[in-house]
Order: structure tokens, then sequence, then C-alpha cells
């Protein structure tokens, strides 16, 4: 029995404590709130890599 109330205390905190974290992440708002989309390929003159780790 004391199993099943731990695992249902234990329940009941992460439940809490996701609730804060969803709160504090709407009351921040958007982290980029001006981020645009990367270019495609073509627009970019083929993608080479761009700083991503190409291997060069």
């Amino acid at each position: 029995m004391s199993s099943v109330r731990s695992l249902v205390g234990f329940v009941l905190l992460l439940g809490a404590l996701f609730g804060v974290a969803y709160a504090a992440g709407a009351l921040a708002g958007p982290v980029a709130p001006g981020l645009q989309p990367s270019s495609t390929p073509e627009e970019s003159g083929g993608g080479h890599g761009h700083g991503h780790g190409g291997g060069h």
C-alpha cells in the first residue's frame, strides 16, 4: 500500500512541476519573436554546410 501511495505522490509532484514550468514558459513568451525560417538551398547558393560542421 505504501508503494502505491508513493507512486501517486510522485505523479502528483511531477504534474505540479510540469504546471509550474508551463506557466513560466507562457509568461516568458516566445524566445525569438523575430526568428525567420532559413532560406532554401536554391536561394543560398547550394547550401554547402554554412558552418554546420561540413568537414572542412
